[in-house]
Order: C-alpha cells, then sequence, then structure tokens
C-alpha cells in the first residue's frame, strides 16, 4: 500500500517531510508538489489525476488539500483505497479570510515554504472561498477518516462536524496540537495513518 500526501495552502509539500520521513518506514510515500502557477482547484486536480499511483493507494489529504481529496472519493481513481482528510473543510471555513492573514502567523517559520506561500496564496484563497464539495462528500464510494487538531485555531471544529453532518459515515480522529499538526506533530499523526492503513489492508 503506497501513501500519497497532498500539501496545504503553499503546495511545496515541506510541511509533510516529518510525516513523509516515519511513514516511508513503513510504505512508500510520496508528497505531490503542486507547481506555483496552480491555484484553482479544477486545474490542480487536472495535474494531480495522471500522477496517482496504479498500485493501491491511500490519500492523506491536508488542510487545503481536503476538497480534491474528497472528489477523489466521489470518483475514485482505479487503486485509491481510502482517503484520510487532515485539518481541512468541505466548503470554505467560517474563519476566511482571516485564515489567509492568519496562515503566515502560525505557519512554521520555514523560508522555503514562506516564498511559495507568498506566490501563490492569493489564488488559492481565492479558490478555498469558493469551494463546496459537500455533494462530492455525500456521494464518497471510498471509506473517509477525518483528522483534526484539537488546538486548530484556522480550520475550526465545525468544519469537521459538517464533515460528519454531511456524511455520518467518515470516522473521525482528533489529534492534540495546532493548525499544522502534521508538521508538529509528525508521530501522532503518522500513527493515525497507520492504523487507518491497517483497517484498510
Amino acid at each position: 500500500m503506497k501513501v500519497i500526501l497532498l500539501p496545504g495552502l503553499d503546495g511545496s509539500g515541506i510541511f509533510l517531510e516529518g510525516v513523509q520521513a516515519r511513514l516511508a518506514q513503513i510504505y512508500p510515500t510520496e508528497i505531490m508538489r503542486y507547481p506555483v502557477e496552480l491555484t484553482d482547484y479544477d486545474v490542480v486536480m487536472d495535474w494531480l489525476a495522471p500522477r496517482l499511483p496504479d498500485e493501491d493507494y491511500v490519500i492523506v489529504a491536508e488542510s487545503f488539500s481536503g476538497p480534491l481529496g474528497i472528489r477523489l472519493a466521489a470518483a475514485p481513481p482505479p487503486g485509491l483505497r481510502v482517503v484520510i482528510l487532515a485539518v481541512t473543510f468541505v466548503k470554505s471555513p467560517s474563519v476566511m479570510p482571516v485564515f489567509a492573514a492568519t496562515v503566515f502567523r502560525f505557519a512554521p517559520q520555514h523560508p522555503l515554504a514562506i516564498r511559495a506561500m507568498v506566490r501563490v496564496i492569493a489564488g488559492r484563497v481565492r479558490s478555498v472561498l469558493s469551494v463546496d464539495v459537500s455533494d462530492q462528500l455525500r456521494d464518497a464510494k471510498v471509506p473517509l477518516f477525518y483528522l483534526q487538531a484539537s488546538a486548530d485555531r484556522l480550520v475550526l471544529r465545525r468544519s469537521g462536524e459538517y464533515i460528519k453532518q454531511v456524511n455520518p459515515a467518515v470516522q473521525m480522529h482528533q489529534v492534540d496540537g495546532p493548525h499544522f499538526i502534521l508538521h508538529t506533530h509528525p508521530d501522532q499523526v503518522s500513527d493515525v495513518v497507520r492504523q487507518v492503513v491497517s483497517q484498510t489492508d
């Protein structure tokens, strides 16, 4: 089973490298790093779809990438076994556009990531503001899991509650920590991913 990691708003995947390193000890693991010019969800999906593996795989879709993971779950490509939604949303978080202003303040201060975010944040925030994949979430054809951070100040608890409301079959997991839980707590997140994959195998 391969694990595909889809990054947050910056698209660089830098914040996922700790999780990747831990998961790679057990599973083939790949971060999909979005080109900076891709900001619209439809365009990102067109770029992503042909790069997905032919073998069985699990998707971990963080933050910005959550709607992409949900769309894939509704029309699963061959090999997609499960989607783990991490600190993400189905439609624009209620704190938008505060999200755009605060993401820099709460983000780990990695200079490469900050430069990437400056280039892409405006376009991707516009995409987040208009997204709503509620119908695709309702029609998901592969198992869905939701990973919620206990101290998330960017994607609030109500986003997870809405996901559960739309699709009660989604299994919820909570990890103590901030929105950038995949970066700050890679061990705990990796443990959850391993549990999900073990249920899927």
